[in-house]
């Protein structure tokens, strides 16, 4: 009798699976939190707090608790599918050390002495300490923080408010580069159309580990399609090896590579003219100060081949403008952080690929559509800003979150516009 080694090792990978299975039988590995929970059961959507991309949720709830979340079957590019982080809020919503009032401690710090206190009572020590700390030590004495909620924009006014510049919030350790980048220069943050682009070059964007499910299946239909992708990252992420090519980048090395390639873009008249000419301004101060970015320097500074970022260089122009430079959220804790997210854009700017298919484009809320099935909710793509429902008496109610429901102009308009006859 003989055996392939193929053979042999199907048939101990499969009894190592059973042996592993009888020994740890449902529930042993992790208490279940929802175990045994019966009765009437609703889909309720919401919207993900597990990160600050916030995709469009539906939760499984029985009798007022929620037992499972999957992605809202109404989002057209994210459907039913979420993240391991955003299923697991089940966990963090029904964790039994879930702190849900305020709590003082009233022994030494570490004895894990505690109390719960009123809202009210919290409001008045924390405002009294505020104050306290202020008149001895002075107002920027005091930093403030918070997770980015849907009314997180009110720290900032409240830090304002009280004199002090010292704000801390997930921005600060992921997208503020990105985010103040896009503002300064784009007026507001762009998204990418991935799954119509021809060309993508990343600079330690992990677009296949990190947030964002709508953009890993979109990427994923991108390569199916064809599309290169080059990533330019120290280490070998999941999106390096899954990538066309990988160029192992020196840490802090991205603005000398991005400047070599811009400067590459205009010293071969790369770019596009016409589109620069007529949408951007400063075009001129920008080709003298890439003159002497080459990238000759650029390979000593970044440990890329200089021949490579030519090659990259003008495979990603002649795919313009279905080509994109992904802004990503951060790649460094350098200074260099802002600087980099702008060169990026700069670089998207000048492939043209601004409201192009395969290219960047402004994020849009849709308020309004043909053919509305009934009770049926419909949403914007991904993390909808705006979202309108119908009932059975065809009256229009909404919800949001970010901008328009702190403000009390977009409510109004809002109303004013869905009860118009």
């Amino acid at each position: 009798m003989s055996i392939s080694r193929r053979s042999f090792l199907q048939g101990v990978g499969i009894g190592c699976s059973a042996c592993a299975l009888g020994a740890f039988p449902p529930g042993a590995l992790a208490r279940n939190p929802i175990a045994g929970i019966n009765g009437k059961t609703t889909l309720t959507p919401s919207l993900c707090e597990m990160c600050s991309f916030r995709c469009p949720i539906q939760a499984q709830v029985v009798n007022n608790k929620t037992v499972f979340i999957q992605g809202n079957p109404s989002a057209p590019q994210q459907g039913t599918r979420i993240c391991a982080r955003g299923g697991s809020g089940v966990s963090l919503v029904n964790d039994p050390q879930r702190i849900v009032k305020p709590m003082k401690r009233t022994g030494p710090r570490g004895d894990g002495e505690w109390q719960v206190i009123s809202w009210q009572q919290a409001y008045q020590e924390i405002a009294a300490k505020m104050n306290a700390i202020k008149a001895q030590h002075g107002p920027e004495s005091v930093a403030f923080s918070s997770k980015s909620g849907s009314l997180s924009s009110h720290l900032f006014h409240l830090a304002t408010a009280f004199g002090s510049p010292n704000t801390f919030t997930h921005a600060s350790t992921c997208p503020a580069g990105k985010a103040i980048a896009a503002k300064v220069m784009m007026g507001g943050d762009l998204a990418m159309d991935i799954a119509n682009t021809r060309y993508l070059v990343s600079f330690g964007h992990n677009l296949y580990e990190g947030i964002e499910v709508a953009d890993t299946h979109e990427l994923m239909t991108a390569q199916e399609k064809g599309a290169k992708m080059v990533s330019f990252d120290p280490r070998l992420s999941i999106f390096s090896s899954k990538a066309d090519e990988w160029h192992a980048i020196r840490p802090g090395g991205d603005l000398a590579g991005l400047l070599a390639m811009c400067h590459v873009m205009i010293d071969e008249q790369l770019y596009d003219a016409s589109f620069v000419e007529r949408y951007t301004s400063g075009f001129e101060q920008l080709a003298q100060a890439v003159k002497e970015t080459t990238p000759e320097w650029a390979a000593a500074q970044a440990d890329v081949p200089a021949d490579v970022i030519v090659r990259v260089t003008r495979e990603l122009a002649a795919c313009a403008p279905h080509a994109i430079v992904s802004p990503g959220h951060r790649a460094t804790f350098s200074q260099e952080e802002i600087d980099m997210r702008r060169m990026i854009f700069t670089l998207n700017v000048l492939l043209g690929n601004i409201e192009r298919e395969g290219g960047l484009y402004q994020k849009k809320t849709r308020l309004f559509t043909i053919n509305w099935p009934e009770k049926r909710s419909r949403q914007r793509w991904r993390n909808s800003t705006l979202k309108i429902c119908r009932n059975r008496r065809r009256n229009a109610s909404i919800w949001s979150h970010r901008s328009l429901n702190i403000s009390p102009l977009a409510a109004a308009w809002c109303k004013a516009l869905l009860t118009r006859r």
